[in-house]
């Protein structure tokens, strides 16, 4: 019985997700938003929400949301390309500048990433680094 309820909250949740996605790609961002807001609220744990809430909330400038979604998730998940990269651009749009770099060398320090490289090289071209 309980693996019956697991596997319908999965799918439950599966749906929710694709339906969150689907707003998006839509172009409704803020009912997007609010989708997988309550989607990351009732089923905590599950990353690819969050991921794609923040890069909405990177999207829409709201940067100080996506720090402390970025910053819990890389805090959760350290080896996530995609958490360490949204925290270096909340920070880095924040002005956060010292602060983003230390979070570029965290990463590129105990993993590769191609985005990084590539984004310091860019930095370092433009006298940032």
């Amino acid at each position: 019985m309980g693996k019956m309820v697991e596997s319908k909250g999965k799918s439950d949740y599966k749906r929710r997700f694709e339906e969150a996605l689907r707003i998006r790609d839509s172009g409704q961002l803020a009912e997007a938003v609010a989708a997988l807001r309550v989607l990351v609220q009732e089923q905590s744990g599950r990353p690819e929400a969050e991921l794609i809430l923040g890069g909405l909330y990177l999207e829409q400038g709201n940067y100080a949301e996506a720090l402390k979604l970025f910053t819990s998730l890389t805090g959760q998940h350290p080896a996530s390309e995609k958490s360490s990269l949204g925290l270096f651009l909340s920070l880095w749009h924040l002005g956060r500048s010292d602060d983003a770099v230390a979070e570029m060398r965290r990463y590129l320090k105990g993993y590769d990433s191609m985005e990084y490289r590539r984004l310091r090289r860019d930095l370092e071209e433009e006298g940032l680094l």
